[in-house]
């Protein structure tokens, strides 16, 4: 079962697996250099959850998307003074061009533009097509430089029907959460592909999709997340 919620300081281990789990080209892609299973373990555990609005999508208890939205500063109610933000997008090859990065992206603009975010911007390196490609579907600016592609997403102020489509969006993590919960998990098949019963165990895995769908976001230097 697959299931959108936010994410809290407790998920980081699954944080770090799927980060982990990027080849090391989706890993150059999303930090914009080489980084080894420990930078990004020493990434995640910086991570400031206060300052920062993390969406995962989940299959079956797995992190299979990942957005990271991280604030100029501590995000409070609305007010006059607005604010920027960075995000950045991973989703694992195999669960690509299925729109799980779109969803994500949909959902952590609306959480931005409901905690007064003037602008959300995503950083990614020129040859990321995906991402370029994700970006123009939110009406994305971009700007190249060097190398990189900046796309810069302006919001509006947050209104009654934003918050009443976030409060949706949360209704409904919360019920496929619980649902998650309650939902046996299915048994890993043995060595030799046979249940406990003698009976062979068939497994499908979802269509693979191309390497340039991660984000490039805040680097294990500590600076917030690009996309």
């Amino acid at each position: 079962m697959q299931i959108i919620r936010d994410l809290l300081p407790a998920d980081s281990e699954a944080i770090v697996t799927h980060l982990s789990a990027l080849d090391a080209e989706d890993r150059r892609l999303r930090f914009g250099a080489s980084v080894s299973d420990e930078a990004i373990a020493e990434y995640v555990g910086r991570i400031a959850f206060w300052r920062a609005g993390l969406i995962g999508q989940f299959d079956d208890g797995r992190l299979i998307g990942l957005a990271e939205l991280i604030y100029d500063h501590v995000p409070g109610l609305p007010s006059v003074a607005r604010m920027g933000a960075e995000l950045a997008v991973t989703v694992l090859p195999e669960y690509r061009n299925q729109g799980v990065a779109s969803e994500l992206l949909r959902r952590t603009l609306v959480c931005a533009r409901n905690r007064n975010v003037s602008a959300v911007t995503m950083m990614c390196l020129q040859e990321n097509r995906q991402m370029r490609h994700l970006a123009s579907k939110f009406d994305a600016a971009l700007h190249f430089e060097d190398g990189m592609v900046e796309s810069q997403v302006d919001l509006e102020r947050p209104n009654g029907l934003s918050y009443a489509i976030e409060a949706i969006d949360r209704s409904v993590s919360a019920f496929g959460t619980v649902m998650d919960q309650l939902t046996p998990r299915t048994a890993e098949a043995p060595a030799d592909g046979t249940t406990s019963d003698g009976s062979e165990v068939v497994s499908g895995q979802p269509n693979s999709g191309s390497s340039a769908g991660s984000a490039r976001p805040a680097g294990p230097d500590g600076r917030a997340p690009a996309a």
